[in-house]
């Protein structure tokens, strides 16, 4: 049995880019994750970014000057084309393996991707973007949200939790409530208090109070070794109780893999561990406003 579609919850692009400068001969120059420099030759450094573009991490090979100064604007640049060429990449990969089997892949952003990778998403047509907006998958409508409640990294896609009330409702607006019951929701940021957005608690405070538009390890923030705290929307949770549509699908909490029932609402994060190579995904049989069956799977 083939799937109707594939639902991806957002967070497609990198957190963090690796800048890396020629020094001489054989001998190229990266700060690592120690905020300590470390050189390293050519041969380490193409492993290096095999390995870094496993995790989901980008890099360039820049002049030592660019390198060395964070605030260049050259560097917010160089870190879009790679975004763009990244994903595109794996759009056109997607493409090639789901639409000759006519499955189709919906998605959102998530609230660490760039505003304009809408445009990125566009560009290959075959993808259907679903944020703010709905289609039917047989007889399933299926809406996304792709921003998170507030966040302490300010990221590109966040909005307070009145706003997400706002849109979400907009939604399902004109939506009968036969309808609503068999709805798919894709909202990137799982529902407050279940279990499914447990995050590490963050202390320190963003500098400047800016969006963070380079990477979130420079963003003067830290991780409480040991520390938890649930980070999902409470508007989110509010519109599962009130209106109980049939699936929420999430992503944003990355540690938090399971399947929870709101009332009669399935919600599931599949959870992610990119940086070990391993895909984590979920399979859900829909019929009518029920679901039938759901499992976890790891590629």
């Amino acid at each position: 049995m083939r799937p109707a579609a594939v639902l991806v919850g957002g967070d497609l692009t990198g957190k963090e880019t690796i800048f890396v400068s020629e020094v001489g001969r054989d001998r190229y120059v990266y700060v690592n994750g120690d905020a300590r420099e470390t050189a390293v030759s050519d041969r380490e450094l193409k492993e290096l970014r095999r390995l870094w573009g496993n995790k989901g991490f980008y890099s360039a090979i820049v002049p030592d000057e660019l390198r060395k100064n964070k605030d260049a604007p050259e560097r917010l640049k160089i870190k879009r084309q790679l975004i763009r060429t990244r994903l595109t990449q794996w759009l056109r990969y997607a493409e090639s393996a789901f639409a000759p089997a006519g499955i189709r892949l919906l998605l959102v952003p998530g609230n660490d991707d760039p505003l304009d990778v809408d445009v990125d998403i566009s560009s290959v047509g075959w993808v259907e973007n679903v944020d703010g907006g709905q289609t039917l998958v047989e007889e399933h409508p299926v809406a996304g949200l792709g921003y998170s409640n507030e966040t302490p990294w300010h990221c590109p896609r966040e909005l307070s939790e009145a706003e997400i009330t706002v849109r979400l409702n907009k939604l399902i607006s004109g939506m009968s409530v036969d309808d609503v019951s068999r709805l798919v929701l894709v909202s990137h940021v799982p529902p407050f208090g279940s279990g499914l957005d447990i995050a590490p608690e963050i202390s320190g405070k963003k500098k400047d109070n800016e969006k963070v538009e380079i990477d979130q390890e420079d963003a003067g923030l830290s991780i409480v070794p040991g520390g938890q705290s649930e980070v999902g929307s409470k508007a989110v949770r509010a519109f599962i109780e009130n209106h109980h549509p049939m699936l929420v699908v999430s992503g944003h909490c990355h540690d938090s893999p399971g399947f929870q029932r709101l009332g009669t609402t399935l919600c599931i994060n599949p959870g992610s561990t990119y940086g070990s190579g391993v895909l984590r995904t979920a399979i859900v049989l829909l019929k009518d406003n029920a679901v039938l069956g759901y499992q976890s799977l790891n590629w």
